[in-house]
Formats: structure tokens, sequence, C-alpha cells
């Protein structure tokens, strides 16, 4: 029987071939009139009841084999939960699809163009970039796979451009981009070799504009003319009498010929090869009866009668360093770390807290790293506490701190000075130390974070402990006593019976005192 709300339909037939209007029921010989569909279905068989729901999200119904199959709204998806199927909230955004994989972990089928991102712990599509082609107007694709615009545009791939709404360019003819000049929009024809004015895309190159072969080209809103081979001028309308040079008019209208690279010019119309080396071009200085030639090498520099060398060409620099010209025809290396001097020669350490080593006129130098300082050519750690703004060596190895005001360097690190007793806590008074600087202490022969244990009972401590005794301090002595009520046994060293004081010290001077 099949059941739905409160509608029955009972199974009629029982064989291999149902009738009309019958369908086998899964894949049983049962035959079932009207089978059940719906949010909510049960059906009877032999074996039982069969229930099918997917929540109050979606619709649920059976395929040909019996398995369970969900129809979710919009913004959910299947997630099995145990063999249960249910419709749960599922989102990649409008730009992707999303699913359950069979752990229930939500997966997202993003568009092209787009990949998946954790947004606030949800997976969703937003656009991304893989290089920097797939950014409009001038934009990067950043490491995020994000495009990162130029100022007057935004949008996921920098579309949107700023102003462009008011110019209301054709867009049959014409596009809006991003004016690298003023970062705001204009209008750019489709067709190229076009300027946009007043709402059309005019020519700027008009038939046989150019002579002799020229090409007609666009430099931002105006054309001109390339000229070929030998012919120059506005239109390429005049012809060059120049050898191995091209020419050009100069602003007084006269013509002028400028020597091919490695040529140079020996007479008005006429450059002669340098012979200077590659790269290099020359000129010619006549004087008297002598021409003198000189190479202009690539550096700069200039020699007369001689050839351009390269000053790297040795390779002159050790241990993997750069060479680099100076612009003097002479060879600088620039060295890896921790290599220095003029062919990176000198190996240069400084610990492994070290930014950089050089050496120089005073020997090696050391950067290191925060909170560490040179100290005879090593980083060493050189903290003077939370007061101090500067830490530092000298060449004799002492540490010097630079302390903010009101603290000043005591035992390695920055303490806060004292005006008087009242400035002070825990037992220690204002005592003028060394540089007249006050700072608070213990008193003489007291030490300890309270000022609790006496000096003078240092060496006494274990006697008397041995003993049974307590050290007594009065004035500058210190002494064993016996407890209330009790001696100094002489055989045994113990306190027995009477009181006795014993063991007077006086700085390292030991005597035993008898009292009875």
């Amino acid at each position: 029987m099949c059941l739905r709300s409160q509608w029955y339909h009972f199974i009629t037939q029982w064989k291999d071939n149902c009738s009309f209007n019958y369908r086998r029921f899964l894949s049983t010989h049962a035959c079932c009139f009207n089978i059940c569909s719906g949010a909510e279905i049960l059906m009877t068989l032999a074996k039982g009841l069969a229930a099918c729901s997917c929540g109050d999200k979606g619709n649920c119904s059976f395929d040909k084999d019996g398995a369970q199959m969900c129809a979710c709204d919009y913004g959910y998806s299947v997630k099995d939960l145990e063999r249960n199927k249910i419709c749960e909230a599922c989102s990649c955004g409008d730009k992707g699809k999303c699913s359950f994989d069979e752990d229930g972990a939500q997966m997202c089928a993003c568009d092209i163009g787009y990949s998946v991102k954790d947004v606030e712990g949800n997976k969703i599509c937003e656009a991304s970039c893989q290089k920097d082609s797939d950014c409009q107007n001038g934009g990067v694709c950043g490491k995020d796979k994000e495009c990162v615009c130029k100022a007057g545009s935004s949008g996921d791939f920098c579309e949107i451009v700023d102003g462009c709404d008011k110019l209301e360019c054709v867009p049959e003819i014409s596009n809006c981009i991003l004016n690298p000049t003023n970062k705001a929009g204009m209008c750019k024809c489709r067709e190229e070799m076009k300027l946009y004015v007043n709402h059309k895309c005019i020519d700027l190159c008009y038939p046989d504009q150019c002579k002799n072969g020229g090409v007609c080209s666009i430099r931002g809103n105006a054309s001109f003319c390339q000229c070929q081979g030998k012919y120059f001028g506005e239109r390429c309308e005049r012809e060059c009498g120049c050898k191995n040079g091209k020419c050009r008019v100069a602003s007084s209208g006269e013509e002028v010929c400028d020597c091919l690279p490695e040529f140079g010019k020996f007479s008005d119309n006429f450059c002669t090869a340098c012979d200077c080396g590659t790269g290099a071009n020359c000129t010619f200085v006549k004087r008297f009866f002598l021409i003198d030639k000189y190479c202009i090498c690539p550096d700069g520099s200039k020699f007369k009668n001689t050839h351009c060398e390269d000053p790297c060409k040795s390779s002159p620099c050790k241990n993997e360093g750069t060479c680099v010209s100076d612009g003097k025809s002479k060879a600088k290396c620039e060295c890896k770390f921790p290599y220095s001097g003029p062919t990176c020669e000198q190996e240069c350490y400084c610990g492994t807290h070290s930014k950089s080593c050089r050496f120089g006129a005073f020997g090696k130098t050391c950067e290191c790293e925060d909170g560490y300082s040179d100290r005879n050519g090593n980083c060493t750690e050189c903290n003077c506490g939370e007061n101090s703004f500067a830490c530092f060596f000298y060449r004799n190895g002492m540490k010097q701190c630079d302390c903010y005001r009101s603290y000043a360097q005591r035992n390695g690190i920055c303490m806060g000075m004292c005006f008087s007793d009242e400035d002070c806590t825990n037992g220690t008074v204002c005592t003028r130390l060394e540089k007249n600087r006050h700072f608070c202490e213990c008193p003489p022969n007291f030490k300890g974070d309270m000022c609790e244990i006496n000096i003078l009972c240092k060496n006494l401590y274990i006697t008397c402990e041995a003993m049974g005794a307590a050290c007594v301090v009065k004035g500058s002595e210190a002494y064993c006593e016996c407890p209330p009520g009790k001696k100094v046994d002489l055989h045994l060293g113990q306190c027995k019976g009477k009181i006795m004081r014993m063991l007077s010290c006086f700085n390292t001077l030991h005597e035993i005192l008898f009292m009875i």
C-alpha cells in the first residue's frame, strides 16, 4: 500500500507485467496503482514501511531502483547524513555551484574566471586572475590572484572606470578606458588609427599622407610618418644624403646627419666605422691637419685612439660576486654575503645575527639584527632593558646603554635613579654611587630582593645551623647564639642547657666566646 497524507493506494497486482494505470513498485513484482510522490511518501511492502524525506527545503522522490532523490530549493544542496539524504544550506555565491562531499564538507564548482576563497570561514566563488592581462586598464594580478587596479579604476577585473557613466561613449564604435594621464575615463575607438571626437571616430591618417613608403602612425591624439630608408621629413618627402646614418630636420630647418650605432661622423654627411668595440660610438675631432678619433664606450667613458674593452671581461669578481662597470671603464664587484673586498676575496662574517658585513678603512664593520650590536667583529646580544633606547659596545668590548631620562646604566641595564630614601622600597636606601648617581641599594652588609640576607652571617650559617643555634648580628659583629634555656656543650659542639654565645665573627676573624 502507498500512503500519502490521508489517501491510500492499494497494491492490487503481483505479476511480471503491470496493467494500465499501474506501475511496478521499485524492483519488485508488486504493481501499485497511482504511486505517491511529494515531500513525504510512505510505501508499504511485505518487509515494512519505507520513508522519503529531504527536509523542508526540498522535494523527495524515488528513482526506478528505489534510491531516494532530493530536488533542493535554491541555496540548498543534498547532504548525506549517514545515508539519509537531506537538503541543507549550501552556497558558493552566484558564481558557482555548491555541493557536499562524502564527508559532508562543502565544495564549490566556480565559473570560469572565479576561484574558491575563504571569506570569514565560508567558501565562496570570487573573481580571480591568473596573469596581468586578465586585469583591465593597466591593473596587475596580485599574489592573492586578485587584480590590483590603478587609481581611477575598480571592480574584480578593474573594468569599472571613474567617470565613464558621464562620458556616454557610443558602445557600437568605442569603449570607455582609463586615461593614464588624468586617472579618469576616456572614450577610445575600437578601430585602430582613429580618434574619438564628438561621439564619432575620425581617421587621423589620410590617404597618401606619408611619401616614399612611409607609414602613418599615431602617438597620443596626433599622427606622424615613420620614414623608410634614406627618406626623412614630416611626410618623408626629403632624401637623405647621409652615408651610414639617418637624417633629421633640426629646429632651424637644417638637415642633420645622425650616425648609426658604432659609426662616427667624419664629415657633415659622412659617417665612418668607429672600430671602438661592441656597442661603442665614436667622434672625430679635427686639429689643424690631423683628425683624432675618440671612442665613446657604452659606460660613458671616453678614450683617444684606443678601443673600448669590457672591464668585466676577465671576470675579476670571486666567490660569485657580480661585476659592474663604474662608468670609467673600471670594474666594480658587488659581493654576495658574507664576502667583501675589491674582488670579493675577503670573507666577512659577523655571526649568525648579522644583516651585513663589509671591510672599510677602519676594518670590519657589522650591521646587526635588532637586539644585537657589533662587539669586536661579532654581532653580540646587547640588551639594556625596556628603559633604554640604544645599546652598543665600545672598541674595548665595554657595554654602553643609552637610557631614557631619570634612568642610568647600572649592572648592564638601565635602572631608575632616586633622589631620597622615600623613592626606594623593600628596605633599600638611596645611595650615592659612581658618577654622582643615586640608586636604591640595600643598607651596608645586607643583600637580597628584600635586603633580608646579612652578609656578615654568610660564613656562620652552616656552623650555627649544625649547633642548633642562630646567627645574630649586633653592630658590626656576628655570632652564633643558642636558643633560650640552652648552652653550648664543648665536647659535642651542640647547644645544651644554659644560654651561651659563641663563634663571634668580625670580618674574617673568628673567635669563641663563652657566656655563662
